[in-house]
């Protein structure tokens, strides 16, 4: 998977598109699937929208799901337009429920039924529930592809477990621990699990001191809980203390860019009511205050990737 400087993708490009002109299958699967999804997602935007139905023909559903998630929401409004309703199912059920319920909340009811219905139930229901719960709270920011362990279970064990689940996980960095009721008990690190015996258990490898948010806590709290922690991801409880889900770091910056816009739009509006004379300067130093605030908190969490 590669992700190219300017010159290299325009040419590289060019090799697809040209691909795709003559109707050669293999050689635009080979050239395109070697690219980051950053760059599939910017190849496929600058399509004419009569060539889309060579993309949908020649990619499976799984494997233009990834670019569906990087598309704004009103090319994807299209897509879903243009693909056909047994397509959009697939895709729909190989991307990640959150996904699904962030594109389904922008939609119209019948629509969002008709989808429900033409998904596998299992992928439909985790979509359902997170469609329940309160427009920016923690349960409906909140991904269900998260991997949950035993106490009683060894290292060996949880290791074979990841190997099977891993890939399919938002995040393996912590690993959350639950009792036979699903009630989170505890947290361990997967730098832990590697240093560890493999006869380990990991009752003896986790912290029972975890930070968790209840499924109805606003999403803006749950950011500040994620930053002042600095956690790649905090686990979403309900009252019970069941463990239902997590909320990633990358989920968090979203919210953090989208209430930093917010807050610096509602800033520009008011000065603008009591200063007509508020310069453009003025105006992009807010704006770059706004993405250097996002920036350096991406960049801070990026480097836990590598402090397993």
């Amino acid at each position: 998977m590669n992700k190219l400087n300017e010159e290299a993708r325009e040419k590289y490009f060019d090799q697809i598109f040209q691909s795709l002109k003559n109707k050669e299958k293999e050689t635009f699967l080979e050239l395109f699937l070697e690219l980051h999804p950053t760059d599939q997602v910017e190849l496929f935007e600058a399509l004419y929208k009569d060539k889309r139905p060579m993309f949908y023909e020649y990619l499976s559903a799984e494997e233009f799901a990834e670019i569906f998630q990087g598309l704004e929401l009103d090319s994807q409004k299209e897509v879903v337009k243009e693909i056909d309703k047994n397509f959009a199912a697939e895709m729909f059920n190989h991307m990640p429920a959150d996904d699904t319920a962030d594109f389904l909340g922008e939609i119209n009811e019948p629509q969002v039924k008709d989808i429900l219905n033409s998904m596998d139930k299992e992928e439909a229901d985790e979509v359902l529930e997170l469609l329940s719960y309160p427009e920016e709270s923690a349960g409906s920011l909140m991904t269900k592809e998260f991997i949950s362990i035993k106490a009683t279970d060894t290292v060996t064990a949880v290791m074979e477990h990841l190997r099977k689940e891993g890939p399919e996980a938002e995040t393996i960095y912590y690993l959350y621990v639950v009792d036979l009721k699903d009630k989170l008990v505890g947290v361990v690190s997967l730098r832990d699990l590697i240093v560890a015996p493999l006869t380990e258990t990991v009752e003896n490898l986790m912290s029972t001191q975890v930070v968790s948010v209840d499924a109805h806590t606003d999403q803006e709290e749950v950011a500040e809980l994620i930053k002042d922690y600095d956690l790649l991801a905090a686990p979403v409880v309900t009252s019970t203390n069941e463990l239902i889900g997590i909320v990633t770091v990358d989920d968090v910056m979203d919210v953090l860019e989208e209430e930093a816009t917010e807050d610096f739009d509602d800033f520009t509006a008011a000065k603008g009511a009591t200063d007509v004379n508020i310069s453009s300067f003025s105006a992009a130093k807010k704006t770059f205050a706004v993405d250097h605030y996002v920036n350096v908190f991406r960049i801070s969490h990026c480097r836990c990737h590598w402090n397993i």
